[in-house]
């Protein structure tokens, strides 16, 4: 009788203990967003942007790594978010070392709604506007790191609703 009163504190116990056993990978990542962003006619933004990856190694082996990164792009007609552009690189990380990454740049066109002509007459918004960008890190296949600007991104890389 006693017993069964401990039996959930056992259950709750035994899940605690299953994810305290889960891999903790020794890769870890930084990335920060260069942006040369520019406007003409206060409606035309141009943006380009590259992105800076920092990749941490806290093991005592080198690590082979696969470093995809995605900018995502939001189009101003069916404000669907997609990926606009995609790449990915190799990198070698010393034990306990740090490398950097630089990807290629990214650009996209984006026309505010604005009003045009002689009576004005209303001009719909066009073009893509960039919205955010992903890098995920694998090692041997494996997942190892990954950050996206906004949480929702990876969604659109995996398919998931």
């Amino acid at each position: 009788m006693k017993y069964t009163r401990l039996l959930p504190l056992l259950f709750i116990a035994c899940g605690v203990a299953r994810y305290a056993s889960a891999d903790v990978s020794p890769i870890s990542i930084s990335v920060q967003q260069i942006s040369e962003d520019k406007r003409d006619k206060k409606v035309n933004l141009h943006q380009k942007k590259s992105l800076k990856i920092t990749l941490s190694n806290s093991s005592s082996q080198e690590a082979s790594l696969n470093v995809k990164y995605f900018y995502f792009g939001k189009d101003a007609k069916s404000h669907l978010v997609t990926a606009l552009s995609t790449g990915e690189k190799a990198a070698i990380v010393e034990a306990h070392g740090k490398a950097e990454i630089e990807t290629a740049s990214a650009t996209a066109t984006f026309v505010d709604r604005h009003a045009d002509g002689n009576p004005p007459k209303e001009v719909a918004a066009s073009g893509i506007r960039m919205v955010g960008y992903g890098v995920q890190v694998t090692q041997n296949g494996k997942p190892a790191a990954e950050y996206f600007s906004e949480p929702g991104l990876a969604k659109v890389v995996t398919g998931a609703k």
